[in-house]
């Protein structure tokens, strides 16, 4: 898997994924000197983030990124204090878990427990 995220502001979304979600940056593309896209990693996990230009076209509305976790209990209290908490953590039925904040853009970050299956992320 590897979203494609449009951002307002590359460099302020790379401080967040990368200093404060513990991606890696494992490439960039630039225009004019400056950086428009960047390829981030973690675990197996791939994203792009880029800036819309002529080549990147934008797209409307904003999009969910699902990161799941072994304990979503420890990544909350790892998180909190430097990010507000959209919500949660709530327990579903389903013996699920999760809790949700927004990244600098307002995509949604759902943080899920993903019981009886391998995580994709490990807790920060």
């Amino acid at each position: 898997m590897a979203a494609e995220i449009p951002v307002r502001d590359l460099e302020r979304a790379a401080a967040f994924y990368c200093g404060v979600l513990a991606f890696r940056e494992q490439g960039h593309e630039t225009e004019n000197g400056r950086r428009v896209v960047l390829r981030l990693a973690k675990n197996g996990a791939r994203m792009s983030l880029y800036e819309p230009g002529p080549t990147r076209p934008a797209r409307d509305g904003k999009g969910t990124i699902t990161l799941r976790v072994d304990d979503v209990r420890r990544m909350h209290r790892a998180l909190k204090d430097q990010i507000p908490i959209e919500w949660g953590p709530v327990s579903y039925d389903d013996e699920r878990r999760e809790f949700a904040f927004h990244d600098p853009d307002g995509h949604l970050v759902l943080v899920q427990e993903n019981p009886g299956g391998a995580p994709m992320l490990p807790d920060a």
